[in-house]
């Protein structure tokens, strides 16, 4: 009886390790490099007047937004309000993958807003933060190929006023029904300009401090999202203290202690905040390569991690 037990325990764990093996090449399968550029040079053009809240340009880009997400399954659904603080309305863009567990949630977020038109000039952000959005965008993608139900239910989240104020994403936190269910948040915000070259490109990888796991988690999985070393990343690993503050989506999540893992760029470059800031100067080298890795961080939190 113990032979046929521990067989059928070798069988289950081998046809678990081929399930997640397979998942994951169905879902590389769904990075392409030619989408992530087409969505980024599209939402950084000048069409879209440089996203800021509560403009014609900021609608234009949520509609956007919402057909490259119907295109890949999703049914995306926008949570509004408005804010007298700054006399406009908010626009996220939210879309989910139901998992095992729907009353458990890991949420993927970046803003797609933007300064808009200053003295008569576009701040595209391309960088900031149009590459965090190829970065969900293409999460969600991954996600909705791998032919796996998560354990838990993920929300893909897009982002409106991050600029100045952050207010999409606090929004979504303090109105969320129970924050304590939100097991994970990861963010974008700023992660396609490899200042130091395509080769070896850096990144910042943020987590608050009383997870000390979520360290771990990456440099475990860096060999094997990036196994050849000449075609890796050049991480800067930032602990961060779990209370709130900071510059970006995750100080939502951070004030209700939630685990966190933040992207973003190392050093701020010259066309931060800037007109500059284009699509030409993208490196889709470094962005594939935080896709991919932040794939296999977020698939093993999701399903070993309560």
């Amino acid at each position: 009886m113990k032979i046929i037990q521990k067989t059928l325990l070798l069988l289950a764990i081998l046809s678990t390790t081929a399930l997640y093996s397979n998942s994951f090449d169905k879902a590389l399968k769904a990075i392409n490099i030619n989408e992530i550029k087409q969505l980024t040079i599209e939402l950084s053009s000048d069409k879209y007047q440089g996203r800021q809240t509560d403009t014609d340009g900021s609608r234009l880009a949520a509609k956007y937004i919402d057909s490259v997400l119907l295109s890949i399954g999703y049914n995306p659904v926008r949570q509004n309000f408005y804010s007298s603080r700054i006399d406009k309305n908010v626009s996220n863009i939210l879309a989910r993958i139901d998992g095992k567990d729907t009353n458990s949630f890991v949420v993927i977020g970046a803003h797609y807003d933007g300064l808009g038109v200053v003295n008569g000039e576009i701040y595209h952000g391309a960088d900031d933060n149009i590459s965090g959005v190829a970065a969900v965008m293409t999460l969600a993608k991954m996600y909705k190929n791998n032919g796996v139900k998560p354990a838990k239910t993920i929300i893909f989240a897009f982002w409106d006023r991050e600029e100045e104020n952050i207010l999409g994403s606090n929004y979504y936190t303090s109105n969320f029904y129970k924050p304590e269910r939100i097991s994970l948040y990861m963010n974008f915000d700023m992660v396609g300009r490899a200042n130091n070259g395509d080769l070896f490109p850096e990144v910042s990888y943020a987590w608050n401090n009383n997870y000390p796991y979520l360290k771990t988690i990456c440099r475990k999985n860096l060999h094997k999202a990036l196994p050849k070393k000449n075609q890796s990343l050049d991480i800067t690993y930032e602990v961060r203290w779990g209370d709130g503050k900071g510059g970006s989506d995750y100080i939502a999540f951070s004030k209700f202690n939630i685990p966190y893992i933040a992207w973003m760029e190392v050093n701020m470059h010259p066309d931060y905040h800037r007109p500059t800031d284009t699509s030409d100067k993208i490196s889709f080298v470094k962005l594939e390569r935080v896709i991919r890795l932040s794939y296999y961080i977020s698939f093993n939190l999701l399903c070993f991690r309560p």
